[in-house]
């Protein structure tokens, strides 16, 4: 049967994962002991308010295989999506058009206005990097960086290719600066950068309406500019981006076409 668009979604399903907990016989306390972690991780698991890491979901299956189960905690449905809560996600305000042809992608976390604790920063980057993965698919340079100060170490060091940058003397400046430095935006007529603005993917995560005239600028020089847009962003930073390129924090979501389902198979 030929794959057409909008024909898959998978997303965790919380329900499976306590049913298979129920039918192993563990409590939330003893399913968390195993796994080292938490008894309240296990419990926002459970009621879809964050999502498993592939290590958690793999032992939890091992455990499972041991006792002959073999849960699925991914369901199929409309759509490909990548989800975090029971709420199904909801497409994008419009469509991401997976071939993309742009070769370069930058993301600039404002980590010190948009920090989180390490396991919620994990379970955020685990689905986004994901997105990122099957939204830009012609990507082979990346740029992640997120800027906090070294007590957000620990909670970026273990987001796969993520690097913290220290803020040294103010991150709105380090931000601006790298930014333009790393999408061949000029700061200065003397300042000519070798890459070029029109093979460049801007990603910033921030909620400081600071940012919206560097947006305007970049944007205005050929970079495609998404928002991760985390709650209470400035209504100027998503004005100075396209509706459709602002990413909802916790429901990122793709609609795949035939042919790119085509082309990320072959």
């Amino acid at each position: 049967m030929p794959v057409r668009p909008g024909s898959f979604e998978y997303r965790f399903s919380p329900d499976a994962l306590k049913q298979a907990r129920d039918r192993l016989g563990l409590s939330q306390a003893k399913l968390a002991a195993r796994l080292d972690l938490p008894v309240n991780t296990i419990s926002r698991w459970e009621r879809g308010e964050t999502t498993p890491d592939a290590h958690s979901l793999a032992a939890i299956y091992s455990i499972a295989k041991e006792r002959g189960l073999e849960p699925e905690f991914f369901k199929k449905g409309v759509g490909m999506a990548i989800a975090t809560r029971k709420k199904p996600p909801q497409p994008l305000n419009g469509r991401i058009v997976l071939n993309r042809q742009r070769t370069r992608l930058v993301m600039s976390w404002d980590f010190q206005n948009v920090a989180l604790e390490a396991s919620a920063a994990f379970d955020a980057w685990f689905y986004m990097d994901k997105f990122l993965d099957i939204a830009f698919p012609s990507v082979d340079k990346w740029e992640l960086r997120a800027y906090g100060y070294r007590q957000h170490y620990a909670a970026v060091e273990n987001l796969r290719r993520v690097k913290l940058e220290h803020i040294n003397y103010g991150a709105d400046f380090q931000i601006n600066r790298d930014v333009r430095n790393l999408c061949g935006v000029p700061s200065s007529p003397w300042h000519q950068p070798s890459i070029d603005p029109k093979d460049t993917v801007l990603l910033l995560v921030s909620k400081d309406g600071d940012f919206a005239d560097l947006l305007n600028e970049v944007r205005q020089a050929g970079v495609d500019v998404y928002l991760w847009s985390p709650p209470g962003c400035s209504q100027d930073l998503q004005d100075a981006v396209k509706r459709d390129n602002i990413i909802p924090w916790d429901h990122p979501c793709l609609t795949v076409s035939e042919d790119n389902l085509k082309r990320r198979r072959g």
